[in-house]
Protein backbone atom coordinates (compact mmCIF):
# COMPACT_ATOMS: atom_id res chain seq x y z
CA UNK A 1 0.00 0.00 0.00
CA UNK A 2 1.78 3.60 -0.58
CA UNK A 3 2.27 6.05 1.75
CA UNK A 4 -0.52 8.00 0.67
CA UNK A 5 -3.19 5.50 0.76
CA UNK A 6 -2.63 4.25 3.73
CA UNK A 7 -2.39 7.99 5.29
CA UNK A 8 -6.03 8.03 2.87
CA UNK A 9 -7.55 5.42 4.98
CA UNK A 10 -6.65 6.35 8.20
CA UNK A 11 -7.23 10.23 7.64
CA UNK A 12 -10.76 9.32 6.20
CA UNK A 13 -11.67 6.83 8.63
CA UNK A 14 -10.73 9.12 11.65
CA UNK A 15 -13.11 12.08 9.74
CA UNK A 16 -15.78 9.54 9.72
CA UNK A 17 -15.70 8.72 13.30
CA UNK A 18 -14.76 12.35 14.60
CA UNK A 19 -18.51 12.88 12.22
CA UNK A 20 -20.20 10.63 14.84
CA UNK A 21 -18.87 11.79 17.50
CA UNK A 22 -20.92 14.96 17.13
CA UNK A 23 -24.21 16.43 16.99
CA UNK A 24 -26.43 16.88 14.00
CA UNK A 25 -26.15 20.76 14.60
CA UNK A 26 -21.99 19.75 13.81
CA UNK A 27 -21.91 16.55 11.95
CA UNK A 28 -20.79 18.49 8.73
CA UNK A 29 -17.77 19.97 10.34
CA UNK A 30 -15.45 17.42 9.81
CA UNK A 31 -15.94 17.05 5.90
CA UNK A 32 -14.36 20.53 5.56
CA UNK A 33 -11.61 19.96 7.94
CA UNK A 34 -7.99 18.47 6.47
CA UNK A 35 -8.74 14.69 7.76
CA UNK A 36 -11.46 14.99 5.02
CA UNK A 37 -11.25 17.77 2.77
CA UNK A 38 -7.19 16.23 2.24
CA UNK A 39 -5.92 19.63 0.03
CA UNK A 40 -1.97 19.20 -0.56
CA UNK A 41 -1.82 22.78 -1.00
CA UNK A 42 -2.18 23.66 2.57
CA UNK A 43 -1.70 20.54 4.30
CA UNK A 44 2.21 19.97 3.67
CA UNK A 45 1.91 16.77 5.91
CA UNK A 46 1.02 14.89 2.73
CA UNK A 47 4.91 15.13 1.71
CA UNK A 48 6.28 12.86 3.46
CA UNK A 49 9.79 14.72 4.02
CA UNK A 50 7.72 16.92 5.99
CA UNK A 51 6.81 15.01 8.38
CA UNK A 52 10.09 14.69 9.46
CA UNK A 53 9.19 17.55 12.24
CA UNK A 54 5.85 17.47 12.29
CA UNK A 55 5.65 17.86 15.78
CA UNK A 56 7.61 20.65 16.24
CA UNK A 57 6.04 22.25 13.37
CA UNK A 58 2.64 21.17 14.98
CA UNK A 59 3.27 23.15 18.41
CA UNK A 60 4.74 26.83 16.27
CA UNK A 61 1.66 26.45 14.25
CA UNK A 62 -0.57 26.13 17.19
CA UNK A 63 0.53 29.01 19.23
CA UNK A 64 0.14 30.95 16.07
CA UNK A 65 -3.49 29.37 15.24
CA UNK A 66 -4.65 29.99 18.84
CA UNK A 67 -3.72 34.43 18.09
CA UNK A 68 -5.66 33.87 14.91
CA UNK A 69 -8.65 32.01 16.97
CA UNK A 70 -8.54 34.63 19.62
CA UNK A 71 -8.52 37.25 16.88
CA UNK A 72 -11.35 35.98 14.71
CA UNK A 73 -13.63 36.02 18.25
CA UNK A 74 -12.63 39.20 19.35
CA UNK A 75 -14.07 40.77 16.34
CA UNK A 76 -15.94 38.33 15.01
CA UNK A 77 -13.92 37.95 11.37
CA UNK A 78 -15.70 34.42 9.79
CA UNK A 79 -17.65 34.45 6.64
CA UNK A 80 -19.98 36.76 5.15
CA UNK A 81 -22.62 36.59 2.35
CA UNK A 82 -24.16 38.24 -0.63
CA UNK A 83 -27.18 37.02 -2.68
CA UNK A 84 -27.64 38.11 -5.58
CA UNK A 85 -30.86 38.00 -7.28
CA UNK A 86 -31.06 38.00 -11.24
CA UNK A 87 -34.69 36.82 -11.61
CA UNK A 88 -37.31 35.33 -9.41
CA UNK A 89 -37.72 32.77 -11.78
CA UNK A 90 -34.22 31.33 -12.44
CA UNK A 91 -34.38 28.24 -11.12
CA UNK A 92 -30.35 27.69 -10.29
CA UNK A 93 -28.71 28.51 -7.16
CA UNK A 94 -25.15 29.13 -7.61
CA UNK A 95 -23.06 28.90 -4.82
CA UNK A 96 -18.97 30.26 -4.74
CA UNK A 97 -16.40 31.83 -2.94
CA UNK A 98 -15.22 35.13 -4.20
CA UNK A 99 -12.16 33.79 -5.24
CA UNK A 100 -13.81 31.83 -8.22
CA UNK A 101 -15.88 34.50 -9.64
CA UNK A 102 -15.36 38.80 -10.31
CA UNK A 103 -17.98 41.02 -9.57
CA UNK A 104 -17.84 44.37 -11.80
CA UNK A 105 -20.43 46.51 -12.30
CA UNK A 106 -23.80 44.90 -10.76
CA UNK A 107 -22.67 41.63 -13.07
CA UNK A 108 -20.72 38.34 -11.76
CA UNK A 109 -18.10 36.22 -14.43
CA UNK A 110 -16.30 33.16 -13.93
CA UNK A 111 -13.86 31.68 -15.74
CA UNK A 112 -15.77 28.43 -15.64
CA UNK A 113 -19.33 29.71 -16.79
CA UNK A 114 -20.33 31.40 -19.92
CA UNK A 115 -21.70 35.08 -19.47
CA UNK A 116 -24.93 33.47 -20.04
CA UNK A 117 -25.02 31.36 -17.12
CA UNK A 118 -24.32 33.64 -15.10
CA UNK A 119 -27.11 35.42 -15.72
CA UNK A 120 -29.17 32.42 -15.80
CA UNK A 121 -28.61 31.85 -12.15
CA UNK A 122 -29.04 33.35 -8.80
CA UNK A 123 -25.80 33.43 -6.26
CA UNK A 124 -24.47 33.08 -2.90
CA UNK A 125 -20.97 34.92 -3.10
CA UNK A 126 -18.95 33.44 -0.04
CA UNK A 127 -16.78 36.03 1.22
CA UNK A 128 -14.82 36.97 4.15
CA UNK A 129 -15.68 40.05 6.96
CA UNK A 130 -16.97 40.95 10.12
CA UNK A 131 -20.22 38.90 10.77
CA UNK A 132 -22.86 39.49 13.39
CA UNK A 133 -25.35 35.77 12.79
CA UNK A 134 -23.23 34.05 15.62
CA UNK A 135 -22.44 34.46 19.55
CA UNK A 136 -19.19 34.13 20.84
CA UNK A 137 -20.22 32.07 23.57
CA UNK A 138 -21.81 29.77 21.22
CA UNK A 139 -18.28 29.42 19.31
CA UNK A 140 -16.67 28.80 22.24
CA UNK A 141 -19.29 25.92 23.53
CA UNK A 142 -18.87 24.29 20.23
CA UNK A 143 -15.55 24.47 19.93
CA UNK A 144 -14.80 22.36 23.05
CA UNK A 145 -17.93 19.89 21.94
CA UNK A 146 -15.90 19.89 18.54
CA UNK A 147 -12.22 19.59 20.12
CA UNK A 148 -13.90 16.39 22.64
CA UNK A 149 -15.17 14.70 18.98
CA UNK A 150 -11.96 14.94 17.39
CA UNK A 151 -10.19 13.37 20.87
CA UNK A 152 -11.90 10.60 20.71
CA UNK A 153 -11.85 9.78 17.19
CA UNK A 154 -7.67 9.49 18.11
CA UNK A 155 -8.32 7.40 20.63
CA UNK A 156 -10.56 4.58 18.90
CA UNK A 157 -8.15 5.03 16.14
CA UNK A 158 -5.63 1.40 16.09
CA UNK A 159 -3.35 3.37 14.11
CA UNK A 160 -2.05 6.05 16.34
CA UNK A 161 1.19 6.77 15.20
CA UNK A 162 -0.17 7.68 11.55
CA UNK A 163 -3.47 8.85 13.08
CA UNK A 164 -1.51 11.70 14.89
CA UNK A 165 -1.27 13.28 11.19
CA UNK A 166 -4.68 13.77 10.67
CA UNK A 167 -5.92 14.29 14.76
CA UNK A 168 -3.04 17.03 15.18
CA UNK A 169 -4.05 19.32 11.84
CA UNK A 170 -7.62 18.71 12.87
CA UNK A 171 -6.58 20.19 16.47
CA UNK A 172 -5.04 23.51 14.82
CA UNK A 173 -8.04 23.77 12.06
CA UNK A 174 -10.43 23.91 14.91
CA UNK A 175 -8.07 26.00 17.08
CA UNK A 176 -7.92 28.80 14.39
CA UNK A 177 -11.83 28.90 14.13
CA UNK A 178 -11.78 27.57 10.59
CA UNK A 179 -14.58 25.30 11.91
CA UNK A 180 -16.91 28.20 12.04
CA UNK A 181 -17.07 29.57 8.43
CA UNK A 182 -18.50 26.46 7.46
CA UNK A 183 -21.21 26.12 10.27
CA UNK A 184 -22.04 30.20 8.96
CA UNK A 185 -22.55 28.59 4.76
CA UNK A 186 -24.56 25.62 6.28
CA UNK A 187 -26.98 27.98 8.30
CA UNK A 188 -26.96 30.59 5.43
CA UNK A 189 -27.36 28.34 2.44
CA UNK A 190 -30.19 26.73 4.12
CA UNK A 191 -31.86 29.92 5.15
CA UNK A 192 -31.50 30.67 1.50
CA UNK A 193 -32.99 27.68 0.20
CA UNK A 194 -36.21 28.39 2.51
CA UNK A 195 -37.07 31.63 0.99
CA UNK A 196 -36.27 31.56 -2.46
CA UNK A 197 -36.90 27.76 -3.28
CA UNK A 198 -34.36 26.97 -5.79
CA UNK A 199 -34.81 23.89 -7.92
CA UNK A 200 -30.93 23.06 -8.44
CA UNK A 201 -28.16 23.68 -6.49
CA UNK A 202 -24.96 24.35 -8.52
CA UNK A 203 -21.14 24.41 -7.58
CA UNK A 204 -18.02 25.67 -9.40
CA UNK A 205 -14.99 23.68 -7.62
CA UNK A 206 -16.77 19.74 -6.99
CA UNK A 207 -13.95 19.53 -3.90
CA UNK A 208 -14.16 22.74 -1.90
CA UNK A 209 -15.24 22.12 1.56
CA UNK A 210 -18.46 25.28 0.52
CA UNK A 211 -19.17 22.93 -2.20
CA UNK A 212 -19.61 20.10 0.68
CA UNK A 213 -21.91 21.85 2.49
CA UNK A 214 -23.70 22.91 -0.31
CA UNK A 215 -24.25 19.06 -1.09
CA UNK A 216 -25.46 18.22 1.98
CA UNK A 217 -27.98 21.71 1.98
CA UNK A 218 -28.72 20.13 -1.05
CA UNK A 219 -29.81 16.33 0.10
CA UNK A 220 -31.56 17.43 3.11
CA UNK A 221 -33.83 19.87 0.95
CA UNK A 222 -34.37 17.32 -1.36
CA UNK A 223 -33.22 19.65 -4.13
CA UNK A 224 -31.02 18.16 -7.06
CA UNK A 225 -27.36 19.31 -6.95
CA UNK A 226 -24.73 19.19 -9.57
CA UNK A 227 -21.22 20.37 -10.26
CA UNK A 228 -18.64 20.23 -13.10
CA UNK A 229 -14.86 19.61 -13.09
CA UNK A 230 -12.58 22.39 -12.15
CA UNK A 231 -8.96 21.21 -13.24
CA UNK A 232 -7.35 18.48 -14.11
CA UNK A 233 -7.47 15.11 -12.29
CA UNK A 234 -4.98 12.07 -12.48
CA UNK A 235 -4.15 9.24 -10.66
CA UNK A 236 -1.87 10.43 -8.15
CA UNK A 237 -4.62 12.92 -7.59
CA UNK A 238 -7.35 10.55 -6.25
CA UNK A 239 -6.62 11.12 -2.01
CA UNK A 240 -8.85 14.01 -2.61
CA UNK A 241 -11.80 11.98 -2.92
CA UNK A 242 -14.61 10.80 -0.58
CA UNK A 243 -13.92 7.75 0.88
CA UNK A 244 -17.12 5.12 1.49
CA UNK A 245 -16.94 5.18 5.30
CA UNK A 246 -17.16 9.32 5.04
CA UNK A 247 -20.13 9.07 2.58
CA UNK A 248 -21.81 6.33 5.49
CA UNK A 249 -21.28 8.98 8.09
CA UNK A 250 -23.15 11.59 6.00
CA UNK A 251 -20.75 13.02 3.76
CA UNK A 252 -22.94 13.93 0.63
CA UNK A 253 -22.04 14.17 -2.98
CA UNK A 254 -23.47 16.41 -6.01
CA UNK A 255 -25.91 14.11 -7.84
CA UNK A 256 -24.80 15.10 -11.68
CA UNK A 257 -20.88 15.58 -11.92
CA UNK A 258 -19.86 16.95 -15.52
CA UNK A 259 -16.08 15.69 -15.92
CA UNK A 260 -14.06 16.34 -19.07
CA UNK A 261 -13.55 12.30 -20.54
CA UNK A 262 -14.41 9.08 -20.17
CA UNK A 263 -11.15 8.15 -18.62
CA UNK A 264 -11.70 10.53 -15.75
CA UNK A 265 -15.43 9.38 -15.34
CA UNK A 266 -13.77 5.91 -14.86
CA UNK A 267 -11.21 6.99 -11.85
CA UNK A 268 -13.51 8.84 -10.49
CA UNK A 269 -16.69 6.69 -10.03
CA UNK A 270 -15.40 4.27 -7.22
CA UNK A 271 -15.11 7.03 -5.10
CA UNK A 272 -18.85 8.17 -5.31
CA UNK A 273 -22.23 6.72 -4.31
CA UNK A 274 -24.80 5.12 -7.21
CA UNK A 275 -26.75 8.19 -6.71
CA UNK A 276 -24.01 10.60 -8.11
CA UNK A 277 -24.31 10.51 -12.13
CA UNK A 278 -21.37 11.33 -14.87
CA UNK A 279 -21.45 13.89 -17.29
CA UNK A 280 -18.93 14.72 -19.79
CA UNK A 281 -18.85 18.24 -21.28
CA UNK A 282 -16.19 20.19 -22.31
CA UNK A 283 -15.35 23.38 -19.37
CA UNK A 284 -15.97 27.03 -20.08
CA UNK A 285 -12.24 27.08 -18.33
CA UNK A 286 -10.26 25.12 -21.46
CA UNK A 287 -12.55 26.30 -24.65
CA UNK A 288 -9.44 28.49 -24.96
CA UNK A 289 -7.44 25.22 -26.12
CA UNK A 290 -9.17 24.81 -29.34
CA UNK A 291 -8.09 28.26 -30.38
CA UNK A 292 -4.64 27.21 -30.97
CA UNK A 293 -3.11 25.95 -34.18
CA UNK A 294 -2.67 22.25 -33.37
CA UNK A 295 0.58 20.67 -34.27
CA UNK A 296 2.53 17.47 -33.43
CA UNK A 297 5.78 18.01 -32.56
CA UNK A 298 8.90 15.96 -31.90
CA UNK A 299 12.41 17.07 -31.30
CA UNK A 300 14.74 17.86 -34.08
CA UNK A 301 16.62 20.73 -33.12
CA UNK A 302 20.73 20.54 -32.90
CA UNK A 303 20.81 23.04 -30.03
CA UNK A 304 18.47 24.68 -27.13
CA UNK A 305 19.37 28.26 -27.60
CA UNK A 306 16.02 29.08 -25.50
CA UNK A 307 14.23 27.62 -21.91
CA UNK A 308 11.32 29.01 -20.31
CA UNK A 309 10.94 27.58 -17.09
CA UNK A 310 7.00 28.11 -15.70
CA UNK A 311 5.88 27.55 -12.14
CA UNK A 312 1.86 27.24 -11.30
CA UNK A 313 0.63 27.88 -7.81
CA UNK A 314 1.51 25.22 -5.61
CA UNK A 315 3.70 25.28 -3.09
CA UNK A 316 5.39 21.75 -3.93
CA UNK A 317 5.29 23.09 -7.43
CA UNK A 318 7.76 25.93 -6.73
CA UNK A 319 9.83 23.04 -4.32
CA UNK A 320 10.60 21.34 -7.58
CA UNK A 321 11.02 24.02 -10.08
CA UNK A 322 13.49 25.77 -7.05
CA UNK A 323 15.51 22.90 -7.22
CA UNK A 324 15.10 22.07 -11.17
CA UNK A 325 16.55 25.64 -11.66
CA UNK A 326 19.32 24.93 -9.47
CA UNK A 327 20.58 21.73 -11.10
CA UNK A 328 20.14 23.45 -14.86
CA UNK A 329 22.14 26.29 -13.38
CA UNK A 330 25.04 24.39 -12.18
CA UNK A 331 24.91 22.02 -15.30
CA UNK A 332 27.99 22.85 -17.72
CA UNK A 333 26.27 20.53 -20.43
CA UNK A 334 23.67 23.04 -20.75
CA UNK A 335 24.47 26.51 -22.16
CA UNK A 336 20.94 27.60 -23.10
CA UNK A 337 19.50 31.25 -22.40
CA UNK A 338 17.11 30.39 -18.84
CA UNK A 339 14.06 32.39 -18.43
CA UNK A 340 11.44 32.04 -15.19
CA UNK A 341 7.69 32.60 -15.58
CA UNK A 342 6.89 32.32 -11.55
CA UNK A 343 2.73 32.44 -10.79
CA UNK A 344 1.67 35.47 -9.74
CA UNK A 345 0.10 34.28 -6.75
CA UNK A 346 2.78 31.43 -5.80
CA UNK A 347 4.03 31.81 -2.29
CA UNK A 348 7.65 30.83 -3.19
CA UNK A 349 10.51 30.94 -0.13
CA UNK A 350 12.40 33.37 1.34
CA UNK A 351 15.49 30.81 0.04
CA UNK A 352 14.39 30.65 -3.09
CA UNK A 353 13.39 34.53 -3.63
CA UNK A 354 17.03 35.20 -2.54
CA UNK A 355 18.33 33.14 -5.44
CA UNK A 356 15.71 34.31 -8.23
CA UNK A 357 17.30 38.07 -6.79
CA UNK A 358 21.29 36.72 -7.43
CA UNK A 359 20.89 34.42 -10.12
CA UNK A 360 18.93 37.83 -11.89
CA UNK A 361 21.91 39.52 -10.63
CA UNK A 362 24.44 37.81 -12.60
CA UNK A 363 22.72 37.41 -15.42
CA UNK A 364 22.15 33.97 -15.31
CA UNK A 365 18.40 33.76 -15.37
CA UNK A 366 15.81 36.30 -16.85
CA UNK A 367 12.37 36.99 -14.88
CA UNK A 368 9.62 36.89 -17.08
CA UNK A 369 6.42 39.73 -16.81
CA UNK A 370 5.41 39.39 -20.73
CA UNK A 371 2.15 37.74 -21.73
CA UNK A 372 2.62 34.27 -21.99
CA UNK A 373 1.92 33.42 -25.57
CA UNK A 374 5.42 36.10 -26.42
CA UNK A 375 7.22 33.51 -23.68
CA UNK A 376 6.14 30.55 -26.27
CA UNK A 377 7.67 32.68 -28.68
CA UNK A 378 11.22 32.52 -27.57
CA UNK A 379 11.22 29.44 -26.51
CA UNK A 380 12.96 26.25 -27.50
CA UNK A 381 11.68 24.03 -24.64
CA UNK A 382 9.22 24.52 -22.27
CA UNK A 383 9.88 22.81 -18.62
CA UNK A 384 7.45 22.98 -15.93
CA UNK A 385 6.05 20.62 -12.98
CA UNK A 386 2.22 20.63 -13.19
CA UNK A 387 0.95 24.10 -15.06
CA UNK A 388 -1.73 23.81 -17.71
CA UNK A 389 0.80 26.45 -19.61
CA UNK A 390 2.65 23.07 -20.26
CA UNK A 391 -0.29 21.61 -22.19
CA UNK A 392 -0.72 24.89 -24.18
CA UNK A 393 2.46 24.70 -25.36
CA UNK A 394 2.40 21.01 -26.38
CA UNK A 395 -0.90 21.56 -28.38
CA UNK A 396 0.90 24.71 -29.97
CA UNK A 397 3.74 22.52 -31.20
CA UNK A 398 6.26 23.35 -28.79
CA UNK A 399 8.78 21.05 -27.21
CA UNK A 400 7.47 20.51 -23.44
CA UNK A 401 9.14 18.51 -20.85
CA UNK A 402 7.54 17.64 -17.13
CA UNK A 403 9.73 17.46 -14.02
CA UNK A 404 9.11 15.21 -11.40
CA UNK A 405 10.56 14.56 -7.71
CA UNK A 406 10.77 11.17 -6.30
CA UNK A 407 10.58 13.37 -2.60
CA UNK A 408 6.60 14.38 -4.06
CA UNK A 409 5.88 11.13 -6.66
CA UNK A 410 2.43 10.79 -5.63
CA UNK A 411 1.91 14.77 -6.60
CA UNK A 412 0.78 15.36 -9.05
CA UNK A 413 2.57 16.10 -12.36
CA UNK A 414 1.04 17.07 -16.32
CA UNK A 415 -0.32 14.10 -18.11
CA UNK A 416 0.76 13.11 -21.61
CA UNK A 417 4.33 15.07 -20.95
CA UNK A 418 8.03 13.86 -21.62
CA UNK A 419 8.70 13.52 -18.02
CA UNK A 420 12.17 14.19 -16.29
CA UNK A 421 13.62 13.57 -12.67
CA UNK A 422 14.72 16.55 -11.17
CA UNK A 423 18.06 15.18 -9.89
CA UNK A 424 18.35 14.09 -13.45
CA UNK A 425 19.01 18.27 -14.20
CA UNK A 426 22.55 18.17 -12.57
CA UNK A 427 24.63 16.40 -15.68
CA UNK A 428 21.94 15.32 -17.90
CA UNK A 429 22.62 16.76 -21.49
CA UNK A 430 18.94 17.93 -22.34
CA UNK A 431 19.45 17.82 -26.47
CA UNK A 432 20.44 13.84 -25.37
CA UNK A 433 17.99 13.58 -23.84
CA UNK A 434 15.29 14.91 -25.99
CA UNK A 435 16.63 13.10 -29.13
CA UNK A 436 16.84 10.22 -27.56
CA UNK A 437 13.59 9.92 -26.29
CA UNK A 438 12.22 10.73 -29.67
CA UNK A 439 8.74 12.43 -27.64
CA UNK A 440 6.24 13.49 -29.88
CA UNK A 441 2.44 14.92 -28.44
CA UNK A 442 -0.26 12.93 -29.13
CA UNK A 443 -2.69 15.69 -30.00
CA UNK A 444 -5.86 13.32 -29.83
CA UNK A 445 -4.76 11.76 -26.07
CA UNK A 446 -4.68 15.75 -25.24
CA UNK A 447 -8.46 16.80 -26.78
CA UNK A 448 -9.60 13.28 -24.93
CA UNK A 449 -7.88 14.52 -21.62
CA UNK A 450 -9.65 17.71 -21.34
CA UNK A 451 -12.70 17.02 -23.21
CA UNK A 452 -11.86 19.44 -26.40
CA UNK A 453 -13.98 17.34 -28.60
CA UNK A 454 -16.94 17.80 -26.27
CA UNK A 455 -20.00 19.79 -26.08
CA UNK A 456 -19.39 22.81 -24.17
CA UNK A 457 -21.19 23.09 -20.58
CA UNK A 458 -24.23 25.38 -20.60
CA UNK A 459 -26.91 25.21 -18.16
CA UNK A 460 -29.64 25.00 -20.20
CA UNK A 461 -28.18 21.95 -22.21
CA UNK A 462 -27.48 20.54 -18.24
CA UNK A 463 -30.95 21.03 -16.90
CA UNK A 464 -32.36 19.05 -20.11
CA UNK A 465 -30.06 16.49 -19.49
CA UNK A 466 -30.26 15.95 -15.96
CA UNK A 467 -34.59 15.88 -16.71
CA UNK A 468 -34.32 12.71 -18.54
CA UNK A 469 -32.27 10.94 -16.00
Amino acid sequence: MSDHKLLKDISSKFSSDFAKYLDRNLYFIPFCGPASFRDIDSEKWWAKKNRKYFIINFIFILIKNILVGLKKIIFLSFTNFKYYNNNDKNKILCISPSTLCEFDNGKISSEYLSNDDTKYANWIIINYGRSYEIRRYFILISTLKILNACLKSFLVSNKKTQALFPFLSSINWIISLNWVNYYLTFKYINKTIYLKKPNYIYCIHELHPFSRISWICASSNKIKSFTNQHASISSDKLWCFPEENEIKAGLKCPDFFYVYSSDTKKLLKKFYPKSTKFLIKLSHRYKHLNNFKKKTYSFKEKRLNHILFIGSLAWWDNSILFKSLKNIINNKKIKSKITVRLHPNAKTSLIFRSHLFYWKLFSKIEISKRNLYKDFEIADLIMGVSTTALLEASLSGINTVSIYDNEFKDFNSMPLHLKIEVQELKSISLINFLKLNNYSNDLNKINELFGLNENLFYFKDCLKEISKI
